[in-house]
């Protein structure tokens, strides 16, 4: 039986490659809009900067490309965007050496938008400066050229991080910095973040094998959701940010006795500006019923699991998900949590927000005594 051969590339076929490849790119950074003084600038930049999942001939990836550029050009302070960034991450690890784009050995950009939203492209960047030292962050930009910026959802983000909420706020990623430009004869607007390790929770329990010990899986992960927006709960005094729906959570669930969250927030909508206080709520039971349902949707593919297992195992769920997330909230913000939810029941259902069913809203007021004295 014979071998089959693997033909790779001679040394002068991979320079040819590179070169090539660096003239394509320079090409598509020019066409950007990128400053002739920042291409000569970043020249060695550029040529060790490598794409990931990224096909930057492509619409989609042509994007990508002037995310890039977007890092190599200046904002109104005169300083260009990737040293700022690189200044806020100094600043954020209390390194006492200066970071500096120029020092910059090598940048990996990849694209890691998953899919789940047509509002913006995500890239993790990730810069490696020599010594060993290496430093990450994810930049995201909208694809929309919205006139009112308050449909950014980039802009609404930095307006959250500029306000008290994002103070000492350990559930929300970290913010290194945001950018407004044209680039490809369109307006961007770019803000860069804190790279979280793990999934988001939606991708996390759509992967989970349908086996007997799922259910322990997904209490463990109504766990953490609920200590996080517990915490955001009681950090924003009875209020949370809007759009906290699974897929906006990333929950690094290889390290979850970390001293930070295990889950926090990646992406949201701003703060709820019309009854915040009962859409807040409103959203909290809509991220725990769609655990529930994600639950029974993965069950049903369990040889032996019945409806009435479950049935059994979405109480265990709520009660898991209630009790963590009432033992974060405060004992301050107990009383008007389930007066909220009292006036969700009042409201009817084709009305009521994310169409919570009468049955969760029942099930905990019915056992408000037994989930206070559990918190």
């Amino acid at each position: 039986m014979s071998e089959k051969l693997e033909f790779k590339p001679s040394v002068a076929e991979r320079e040819a490659q590179g070169k090539e490849m660096l003239k394509r790119l320079t090409l598509r950074l020019t066409e950007a809009g990128l400053s002739e003084d920042a291409l000569n600038q970043y020249r060695d930049l550029i040529e060790r900067v490598n794409f990931s999942n990224i096909d930057f001939d492509s619409p989609e990836g042509k994007i990508h490309v002037d995310m890039f550029a977007a890092l190599l050009s200046r904002q109104p302070n005169g300083e260009v965007y990737f040293q700022n960034i690189l200044a806020a991450i100094n600043k954020d690890w209390h390194e006492i050496k200066e970071l500096s784009v120029v020092s910059v050995k090598e940048v990996v950009a990849e694209s890691i938008d998953l899919d789940i939203g047509t509002n913006r492209r995500v890239d993790r960047v990730k810069c490696a400066f020599g010594d060993n030292d290496a430093y990450e962050f994810t930049l995201s930009a909208d694809l929309e050229d919205h006139v009112d910026p308050r449909e950014s959802n980039s802009f609404v983000e930095k307006e959250v991080y500029d306000s008290p909420t994002a103070k000492n706020n350990p559930w929300l990623q970290k913010y290194f910095g945001y950018m407004e430009t044209k680039l490809s004869g369109r307006s961007y607007r770019l803000i860069a973040k804190e790279y979280l390790p793990g999934k988001n929770i939606a991708q996390y329990c759509n992967e989970l094998e349908p086996e007997p010990e799922i259910s322990s899986e997904f209490i463990n992960v109504a766990c953490e959701a609920a200590y996080t927006m517990g915490g955001i709960y009681k950090h924003m005094q009875g209020r949370i940010l809007s759009d906290l729906k699974l897929e906006n959570i990333i929950y690094n669930y290889q390290n979850t006795d970390s001293a930070e969250p295990a889950c926090r927030i990646c992406d949201h909508s701003g703060i709820y500006d019309n009854e915040p206080e009962r859409h807040g709520v409103a959203q909290i039971l809509a991220q725990l019923s769609s655990l529930i349902e994600m639950y029974y949707a993965k069950a049903r593919h369990i040889n032996g699991v019945n409806d009435e297992d479950c049935r059994e195992v979405a109480v265990e769920i709520t009660s898991a998900y209630i009790e963590s997330f009432l033992s974060e909230a405060g004992e301050e913000n107990e009383q008007s949590f389930f007066e909220q939810i009292a006036n969700l029941k009042t409201e009817n259902i084709n009305t009521r927000p994310f169409d919570l069913s009468d049955d969760l809203l029942d099930y905990i007021l019915i056992n408000k005594s037994a989930f206070e004295a559990a918190a």
